[in-house]
């Protein structure tokens, strides 16, 4: 009963989950709906979990609430062991970009805060000795880039964060 006690203590009251979700966690892509009290229903749907920050523990988890997508930061009580996964491109965020396809990073054309149009080349990936340009989807600026050179990426592994408000007027 302590440790009960103890848990709730730290993470609140829990009793809107439903058992599976508690136990195991949301599965990227899964969304459920919470009714946090009565007459008040939200929907969460997890987006992806970001690889373990080496500096302290720590990985990014990005989720939808109610459609909007939030990210956020939490500590990996595991972060000396397992697999480190890469972020996600969102699909449905224009300004997230992921790789097209499986291949590694052979040149990167942009780098953080630089302006890009629509069509302009971001990064080259290379995937059986065929090059395929990564283009902008969307002109903006670049808010966050996720590759270096040699990196290796799956299909969908987010490659550059496109931010469309910080597009300047001409």
């Amino acid at each position: 009963f302590k440790n009960f006690m103890e848990f709730k203590d730290k993470y609140g009251s829990l009793h809107f989950l439903d058992t599976r979700t508690f136990l195991t966690g949301l599965s990227v892509d899964k969304e459920i709906e919470l009714e946090i009290e009565h007459g008040k229903t939200v929907f969460v749907r997890l987006v992806a979990v970001g690889g373990i920050s080496k500096k302290d523990g720590t990985r990014d988890v990005i989720f939808e609430l109610n459609g909007r997508q939030r990210v956020i930061k939490v500590a990996d009580e595991n972060a000396s062991v397992g697999k480190i996964e890469k972020l996600k491109a969102s699909p449905n965020v224009p300004g997230s970009v992921g790789a097209p396809m499986p291949g590694v990073i052979v040149e990167v054309k942009v780098q953080r805060g630089q302006q890009v149009k629509a069509g302009e080349p971001l990064c080259v990936l290379s995937a059986m000795k065929m090059e395929t340009v990564v283009a902008a989807p969307v002109s903006g600026k670049v808010k966050e880039l996720h590759v270096v050179v040699g990196d290796s990426l799956k299909a969908g592994e987010l490659v550059v964060e496109i931010d469309e408000s910080g597009e300047k007027e001409l």
